[in-house]
């Protein structure tokens, strides 16, 4: 983007101004390119439609950027964006996550996301329904089928299109079996769902046996690791 590229930037929970590499040039051209659709689209009436899409596409042509961001709370790179859709984050919104040991849980909604704010899987569904429709509309109906079959309501509908349909093992899990699980959850993959519980599949070494003297072993491979060091070393030293 630094080098003029792209047209549309769709930002997900991430400011890039803190987070880019040469980020300072980034938020220089980042805003530099964003101002241009803004003035573009400062020039149109106030709901004139198709001016406006001109206008912002016209900006795009001559190096502008159109900047879509969710997040959950005011960014940084938000503030040069040109439409922001709140999200709503864990407890808000029924979240299904998965830790660093592989444990999925279903954490439940239980209080109301703020203002008109929805979990990212309807905002992703909400876009693609507004953009199939026009599509269809003007007969272009291979380009619309690239955005059907997003029509879900709620996160659970997201979750059974997605996680239960294409995961592993992912045919034994759903939103009333993960509550069945509570906190503890399971450990992916799923293998099987038995007397009304997920089962997962254990870490390596659950059982804390490691070998005839309990320790775990470092094995290396036909002396490969040997090899490297000494290439390596050979490749590090210098003359005397």
């Amino acid at each position: 983007m630094i080098g003029g590229k792209g047209g549309v930037h769709h930002i997900w929970a991430c400011d890039h101004f803190k987070t880019t590499l040469n980020a300072m040039e980034f938020r220089r051209v980042y805003k530099k390119r964003t101002d241009l659709v803004k003035y573009a689209m400062n020039d149109v009436a106030y709901g004139d439609r198709d001016r406006m899409v001109d206008a912002i596409m016209s900006a795009i042509r001559q190096g502008g950027l159109f900047s879509i961001d969710v997040d959950i709370v005011p960014t940084k790179i938000g503030q040069d964006a040109h439409i922001i859709l709140p999200a709503a984050t864990s407890g808000e919104m029924n979240l299904t996550s998965m830790n660093g040991e592989r444990r999925m849980r279903l954490t439940e909604r239980y209080m109301d996301p703020p203002g008109s704010a929805l979990p990212d899987c309807l905002i992703v569904a909400g876009l693609a329904q507004a953009l199939e429709k026009p599509w269809r509309l003007a007969g272009k109906n291979d380009i619309a089928d690239k955005f059907k079959g997003y029509d879900w309501k709620t996160e659970e509908d997201a979750f059974m299109d997605g996680y239960n349909v294409h995961a592993e093992g992912g045919k034994f899990v759903t939103y009333e079996r993960l509550r069945a699980m509570g906190t503890n959850g399971f450990q992916e993959p799923a293998i099987d769902f038995k007397d009304g519980k997920i089962i997962g599949t254990k870490r390596l070494y659950a059982d804390g046996k490691f070998g005839k003297d309990g320790k775990a072993k470092f094995m290396r491979r036909n002396g490969a690791v040997s090899r490297r060091r000494a290439s390596r070393r050979r490749r590090t030293s210098f003359p005397t």
